[in-house]
């Protein structure tokens, strides 16, 4: 039968100066606080803020109807107020396919695709829609989706 020893490690500092007695209540040479090492104080440093836009509707495989409301998503995290973005269509690779216009910052939008994006010539084609700060320090892509006739059918 093997016995086990188990060890309790109680962390000394955060320099990873450590201390530990097995169960018989030896003191585990390997655990050792060492004396005379002062610990240390982990360095400060500024914490960094995260800054970005993140478009989170429409997501790929969703499917648009023209007529109906369209519902497009973001989250701007900046160092500073934007009170507009600007949206705009985009083709599948991100290549701008109309104009853009600004619209208030609120994290929602509520876009109707008219008959532009459902005709013969780009019957179900993939679209995507770019948000962007004016001074395009921020920029966000959506997924991939279609425009169709019906909603959440195309053709």
């Amino acid at each position: 039968m093997k016995r086990l020893i188990t060890a309790t490690i109680v962390a000394a500092t955060a320099a990873g100066l450590l201390a530990g007695t097995s169960m018989a209540g030896n003191q585990d040479p390997r655990l050792e606080l060492k004396r005379g090492v002062q610990p240390t104080k982990p360095a400060s440093r500024p914490i960094k803020k995260l800054h970005y836009l993140f478009v989170t509707s429409p997501k790929t495989g969703y499917i648009c109807a023209v007529g109906i409301d369209c519902p497009i998503r973001w989250r701007l995290y900046a160092d500073r107020n934007y009170p507009t973005v600007w949206l705009q269509v985009a083709d599948a690779n991100g290549t701008p396919a109309a104009g853009a216009f600004p619209v208030s910052n609120t994290g929602l939008y509520n876009w109707k695709p008219d008959s532009h994006f459902w005709d013969e010539s780009v019957r179900c084609k993939s679209w995507r829609i770019l948000v962007y700060t004016h001074d395009r320090r921020f920029k966000g892509m959506s997924g991939t989706f279609k425009v169709g006739k019906f909603l959440n059918r195309c053709p």
